[in-house]
């Protein structure tokens, strides 16, 4: 579990990289980095809620939401 719990964290790292790319390449007004910043935060949210459901049967357990 630690191993994918590693991949996983090698994934959002790879997907913010290519925020951080797409944002160096073309340069945006604040409003559309804020808008760039909510959709990288939901998609990471979306990821890390997948892993969590898949290695844990579908139960929310408390120390996984704490930290």
């Amino acid at each position: 579990m630690l191993l994918y719990a590693f991949v996983v964290g090698v994934v959002i790292c790879l997907y913010f990289d290519a925020f951080r790319i797409i944002r160096i390449a073309f340069r945006h007004p604040d409003f559309l980095v804020l808008i760039e910043d909510i959709l990288f935060s939901i998609g990471a949210l979306i990821i890390t809620l997948s892993y969590f459901s898949n290695h844990t049967n579908g139960s929310v357990r408390a120390y996984l939401m704490s930290g």
